[in-house]
């Protein structure tokens, strides 16, 4: 190639000056188009590069978010009006139950009393509930002794007298509080200095039957939606009271107002009439409370109504979505699946706006900007023929 060179040179042959000419012109232009790109408005730049732009990994930039304001699955909705609601609950029992427990278990005590000496033995017990704490009773075995043996409870005497060997008679201790002091004490030897009293005792116990309440009083709920309690003429609580004996009064609270108090009759169902106001939109409770022992079954409210409901779904529009949705920057459809392919009509209400739906396909969807409100919107499903069986339900923005 040098050789080559040479000779072409040696024989007066130049190297073409219009090839170097042209590539200054190609490298000028380029860099004129990257100095244009760089120096126009961004949206021209994207108008100039193409809208399609993705990222490393292939996504694009500008795909659009749909926003879900409701996703429900009605199930089947059936034409025939219904002009009532009953809230089934589960059954409750109500009973009180009272256990013998050991309160306090001392092993043993030993007492004395003589002329320079008087020795004394202090029991501490604590019950928890003593309005529903009964026969309390303090016991013990006696394997020395002599003279009396002096019993007080809580300062107040309760046993005087000589306890011979082997197991005393239980004593009954009354006027029980929470924090008790038993205190043995031997009786004063009197005239006979010399000699002292004493007691060895064992096996000290304090007994007593005490009634855990907790089962007294039973709670239970049922939810009603703010549609039903508004379009409720009347309502009732119903239940059945399984007893073999009607001795304890009954009480029923709703919402922490009394509904009934009296003697239930055992095995017959009994129907309170309700006040619409003493019911909430959403959760109420009921409680049934006795010391008697009664199982509450068959318990129901049921709402009559001044006029059939079909199910009502409701959903939201911020201010902001309202806006984008009115100046056709979104549109809100909505969509819904059917479970057969049979013919399907119904009335689609809309924030009081009726659509008419008459359809045997399985989907049916339509854009529905006219009919949104801003805030709370709702859809009324009412079937005109015999069933609607609607899989999902939904609305979306986008």
């Amino acid at each position: 190639m040098q050789s080559r060179f040479r000779q072409l040179h040696k024989r007066g042959v130049e190297p073409p000056q219009g090839t170097a000419s042209a590539a200054s012109i190609v490298l000028i232009t380029a860099i004129l188009i990257v100095v244009y790109i760089l120096l126009i408005p961004p949206e021209e730049r994207e108008k100039l590069l193409g809208d399609n732009a993705t990222t490393e990994n292939g996504n694009n930039n500008n795909v659009e978010v749909e926003s879900v304001l409701l996703d429900e699955t009605p199930g089947t909705i059936y034409k025939s009006e219904r002009d009532e609601f009953e809230h089934r609950m589960d059954p409750v029992k109500l009973f009180t139950t009272t256990e013998d427990s050991i309160i306090k278990d001392v092993s043993s005590a030993y007492v004395s009393r003589s002329f320079s000496e008087d020795k004394t033995r202090d029991i501490i017990f604590v019950i928890n509930d003593p309005q529903n704490t009964e026969n309390a009773l303090l016991s013990f075995n006696v394997e020395k002794h002599r003279g009396r043996l002096i019993i007080t409870l809580n300062d107040n005497e309760i046993f005087n007298q000589e306890a011979k060997e082997g197991s005393a008679k239980p004593i009954r201790m009354d006027s029980l509080g929470r924090e008790n002091i038993i205190r043995f004490k031997a009786s004063n030897p009197g005239i006979i200095f010399w000699s002292s009293s004493f007691y060895q005792l064992s096996d000290i116990k304090v007994t007593a039957s005490i009634s855990d309440l907790k089962n007294q009083r039973a709670k239970t709920l049922f939810i009603m939606d703010e549609n039903e309690l508004d379009n409720m003429e009347s309502g009732y609580l119903n239940f059945l009271v399984d007893c073999k004996r009607a001795d304890k009064m009954l009480y029923v609270y709703l919402n922490r107002e009394e509904v009934y108090s009296g003697l239930p009759e055992c095995g017959r169902l009994t129907k309170i009439k309700l006040d619409s106001w003493g019911i909430v939109p959403g959760k109420n409770e009921l409680v049934f409370e006795s010391e008697g022992r009664y199982n509450i079954e068959q318990i129901s409210v049921k709402s009559e109504l001044k006029a059939p409901l079909w199910p009502i779904y409701y959903f939201y529009v911020d201010s902001d979505l309202y806006k984008d949705i009115k100046e056709d920057v979104k549109d809100a459809t909505l969509y819904m699946k059917f479970a057969a392919t049979d013919d399907k009509v119904a009335d689609i209400s809309i924030n009081n706006r009726l659509i008419y739906l008459d359809t045997d396909k399985t989907e049916y969807s339509k854009v529905i900007d006219s009919y949104i409100v801003e805030g709370n919107n709702y859809i009324q499903l009412v079937p005109r023929s015999k069933t609607l069986p609607v899989v999902q339900l939904k609305v979306t923005v986008k």
